[in-house]
């Protein structure tokens, strides 16, 4: 799985410690940073910590993924959190999901092609998207 702007680490943690194999965890924050590596070694290093700008390195690489968190600073742009999905599309495996966090004042997320809203959740100031891998188009004829 992939935890980007993974702060203390909590919900890639929360995701290893219920099963996932292992964690990429993506921060750039100094202050938070030392906390970060800290969680991961105590959850016995299932995990790499990846010091830098998230919607860079979904850019980068070629790893794919099972599961993506993304909780970017909620004064985070709609174009750069859709941006950032259109470059996770092709980061999912098949059954792939992504949950991202945003302000619920903040304009609705459109996945990009290739990409389907599997749910909203609204908790106060958050809402919470569930993204998933669409179901590929059929052919014509087919």
């Amino acid at each position: 799985m992939l935890d980007l702007f993974a702060g203390s680490g909590a919900l890639g943690i929360e995701a290893v410690s219920r099963g996932a194999q292992s964690c990429c965890f993506v921060e750039q924050s100094n202050k938070a940073l030392p906390v970060l590596k800290a969680n991961v070694q105590i959850i016995g290093n299932q995990g790499q910590v990846v010091r830098g700008d998230a919607a860079r390195f979904v850019t980068t690489g070629t790893q794919t993924y099972d599961l993506v968190f993304a909780d970017p600073p909620y004064d985070w742009s709609t174009g750069n959190a859709e941006s950032m999905l259109k470059e996770l599309s092709s980061r999912l495996t098949p059954m792939g999901l992504i949950v991202f966090e945003r302000r619920s004042t903040s304009a609705p997320l459109v996945p990009p092609a290739g990409l389907v809203l599997e749910d909203q959740r609204t908790w106060g100031e958050t809402t919470v998207y569930f993204i998933g891998v669409g179901a590929p188009e059929e052919e014509e004829g087919h």
